[in-house]
C-alpha cells in the first residue's frame, strides 16, 4: 500500500512541477479524475479477459441462462491473499443474476472494480 502512495506522490510532484512524464495511464483513469460513469470499455483495455466474458454473458440468449451462468450478486475477490464476498447490491448473495437483470449485474460489477476495487 505504502508503494501505492509513493509512486503517486512521485507523479503528483512531478505534475505540481510542470515535468512531463512518458507515462501511459489506463483511459479508466482519465475517467476517474473528470468523475465520469466508468463502462464497458474502461473495463476492455483495463481487464479484457472479464469484459470479454461479459460481453459473450449478456449477447447469450438462451432459455438455460441460469444453469450456464450460476451467479448472484455476489462476487468473490482476493485481497492479498484475503477472499472477500463483496454484495454488489443489497442482499446481493440472495439475488440470482437472469436474462432480465444481467445487464444490472455487469453495470454493477463494473462500478465496484472502478470505484470502490480501489479502495480496498
Amino acid at each position: 500500500n505504502s508503494f501505492y502512495r509513493i509512486i503517486g506522490l512521485v507523479i503528483a510532484l512531478a505534475l505540481y512541477n510542470n515535468i512531463i512524464l512518458d507515462i501511459n495511464f489506463p483511459l479508466a483513469l482519465y475517467e476517474k479524475l473528470l468523475d465520469k460513469k466508468p463502462n464497458f470499455d474502461s473495463l476492455l483495455e483495463f481487464e479484457p479477459i472479464l469484459a470479454k466474458n461479459f460481453k459473450y454473458m449478456l449477447e447469450y440468449e438462451g432459455e438455460d441462462f441460469e444453469e450456464i451462468f450460476p451467479l448472484t450478486f455476489q462476487i468473490e475477490r482476493f485481497n492479498y491473499g484475503e477472499l472477500l464476498l463483496i454484495n454488489l447490491i443489497e442482499k446481493g448473495e440472495k439475488i440470482k443474476v437472469t436474462q432480465k437483470n444481467k445487464r444490472q449485474y455487469v453495470d454493477e460489477f463494473i462500478d465496484y472494480i472502478f470505484k470502490y476495487s480501489c479502495e480496498e
